[in-house]
């Protein structure tokens, strides 16, 4: 016990000599009108109404009150909420599945169309800074085809999401998948994911036991893209002790923070691996903070619980698309929308990122989003 408590007392000191280390390092900066190549949406509450404000790329603004007021819209978004609810604790019968299709319209009726006449003219990615309602709704329900959606949690942090490295990557791959019981289907994708990525670029495969917290920052230290599938956690009263489960224990944000470099991109398959909590002034508390600040710019990750099956069939269609997971991910999760799929399935995986998530992509006037 003795020689445990050292080596626990030993790998805090590392980690708390890493944090150290980081906090005094100059945050990089960038004019925030060359970043944001994107419309970032913002939805604010006044009077009891709610308003769309957009920071657009040519850097002016623009803003939509919607006609529902706030207690309508959250009476619809708690109605959602519920029907999410409900499908994760086993109901999962044709009615309570119509009653989630009907939720999910009843939301994005009040959302959608003001969004729309707000965007009047954006064909590409829009940016919906990460705070109130947008951090519990998925992008999917508030876009249509000629748009992508990621999330960010301020204008500032989408700024460094999207900023250039002064390096090349490096075009590796690595895929980390941890199975159990409880989430058996997580075997069957880590091997469809590695296949996948093998297709173009080498990858290096830690399963099981092989899956160590050593094993797993060694890999993130050396690998451009990264796929991820085993148990989250996010305790709302402690959010820098979300974390993933690992063969030999937990790694938390606390060591995300701690991280010396991680992959461009990103793929957290787990439960509520994008969940995040405001604490005493910082901004973004939570697992994926840590990973945007040692150099990743693109993260795919989940609001809340998931299915293991479902999540695991769409994390093998992701791969399979395309060579970014991000960039296929509206797509994947607008097609289980539309063919009856429940919102608490295509709903849960958001895309994590700056303007340049996705692609290059033009307004009618010309101006280009572009990629990062």
């Amino acid at each position: 016990p003795h020689a445990a408590r050292g080596e626990r007392d030993a790998g805090r000191a590392d980690r708390d000599d890493a944090l150290a280390a980081r906090r005094g390092q100059e945050a990089p900066r960038q004019r925030l009108a060359r970043a944001l190549a994107a419309p970032c949406v913002a939805l604010v509450e006044h009077d009891a109404r709610l308003s769309l404000l957009a920071r657009m790329p040519d850097g002016s603004t623009r803003a939509r009150t919607l006609p529902a007021g706030c207690a309508d819209v959250a009476a619809a978004e708690v109605e959602f909420a519920f029907q999410v609810k409900r499908r994760l604790h086993g109901a999962h019968s044709r009615r309570a599945q119509q009653a989630a299709e009907r939720a999910a319209d009843a939301l994005r009726a009040r959302l959608h169309p003001p969004l729309r006449a707000l965007l009047e003219g954006w064909r590409g990615t829009v940016v919906l800074v990460h705070a109130g309602l947008f951090a519990r709704l998925p992008a999917a329900l508030l876009v249509d085809a000629d748009q992508d959606a990621c999330l960010a949690p301020s204008l500032e942090v989408a700024s460094l999401l999207d900023r250039r490295d002064s390096d090349t990557p490096s075009l590796r791959a690595a895929v980390v998948a941890v199975a159990d019981r409880h989430a058996p289907a997580v075997a069957r994708e880590g091997d469809v994911v590695a296949r996948n990525l093998g297709r173009r670029m080498p990858p290096l495969s830690l399963t099981g036991a092989q899956a160590t917290r050593e094993a797993f920052i060694g890999a993130l230290s050396s690998a451009s893209i990264m796929h991820v599938a085993c148990h989250g956690a996010f305790p709302p009263d402690a959010p820098n002790l979300a974390g993933l489960r690992l063969a030999d224990g937990w790694f938390t944000a606390r060591d995300a923070h701690a991280l010396a470099r991680a992959p461009r991109e990103l793929v957290l398959s787990g439960c509520a691996t994008a969940a995040s909590a405001r604490h005493d002034g910082e901004e973004w508390l939570g697992l994926v903070r840590g990973f945007a600040a040692a150099g990743t710019r693109r993260l795919i990750a989940s609001l809340w619980p998931v299915e293991d099956a479902a999540t695991a069939a769409i994390m093998e269609r992701l791969h399979a698309e395309g060579p970014s997971p991000c960039a296929s991910l509206g797509a994947v999760v607008r097609e289980l929308r539309d063919g009856g799929a429940h919102p608490a399935i295509w709903g849960a995986v958001c895309a994590i990122g700056g303007a340049g998530t996705f692609t290059t992509r033009t307004d009618d006037g010309g101006r280009t989003a572009e990629e990062s």
